[in-house]
């Protein structure tokens, strides 16, 4: 990180981060990792939160947060929906047999794009703890 007032460097993220995002609601950034794990700095202090989580088995390519989660997608072809608060995975959605390499939301759908060329759409109402969620790949 670069403080542009200052001039200076201020903070090296020295993970292999293939992605992050800003969380300005809990002034935190989440930065994914080659090892599959997402960690939560507070972009104040630049200190770590002691329960950064293990997000997937494999690297986590891509990351995006709001309000109410964090969405993270993997080379183990999942994505998951994380609660930013206590950072604890809600719901683990399977993808195709590629892996998650992009994605797009909004408060109704979820779309994946995955290394083997599909595209998988999931209805965020239709998501159930026990089932997952209804999704269609294309």
């Amino acid at each position: 990180m670069f403080d542009l007032r200052k001039n200076k460097s201020v903070f090296e993220l020295m993970i292999g981060s293939y992605a992050m995002t800003f969380d300005p609601f809990r002034r935190k950034l989440f930065a994914s990792s080659t090892s599959g794990s997402v960690l939560a700095l507070d972009y104040q202090t630049w200190i770590a939160r002691e329960s950064s989580m293990m997000a997937h088995t494999k690297s986590t390519w891509c990351i995006a947060s709001d309000k109410q989660k964090i969405i993270t997608g993997s080379r183990d072809g999942f994505v998951k929906i994380w609660d930013p608060d206590s950072l604890k995975c809600l719901y683990a959605i399977p993808g195709t047999e590629g892996w998650v390499n992009a994605f797009v939301y909004d408060e109704i759908s979820l779309i994946t794009a995955s290394g083997d060329g599909f595209l998988t759409c999931c209805d965020f109402s239709a998501i159930d703890k026990k089932k997952g969620a209804y999704c269609s790949v294309q």
